[in-house]
Formats: structure tokens, sequence, C-alpha cells
């Protein structure tokens, strides 16, 4: 983590963006199982991989706009 920080480079904030949008998932999943404790744990796990493929998509397009 410290080698990210010290040397921003484009890849290393990309880096960064990725880590920074799997523990912002893993955080809301974790407050949306805390408020919602009555569904059943298939429905939410696929909230969970519904969010982190909507993360992912967002770290794809900003890697389309990165190399053009």
């Amino acid at each position: 983590m410290k080698e990210l920080l010290s040397k921003p480079s484009e890849e290393n904030r990309h880096a960064l963006r990725k880590l920074n949008l799997y523990l912002l998932n893993k955080l809301e999943t974790a407050k949306f199982i805390k408020e919602n404790k009555s569904l059943e744990p298939s429905l939410i796990q696929k909230i969970s991989i519904t969010r982190q493929g909507q993360n992912d998509g967002e770290l794809y397009n900003a890697d389309v706009k990165r190399k053009r």
C-alpha cells in the first residue's frame, strides 16, 4: 500500500481506485446485511455480486478512457 501511495503513477492510482471500490462494496454489503437480516443469504450474495459487477464496470470504463 505504501508503494502505491509513494509513486502516484496512473497505474498506481488505478490500483488504489480498484481497492477503494472493492472495500466500499464490502462496507455497503455489510451495512445492507445488518439492516436486512431477514433476507435469504442467497439474495444477499446476489446483491453483493451485482454491486461488485457495477464497480468492475466502472473500472473497465476508466481503463478504456485511460488507454485512449
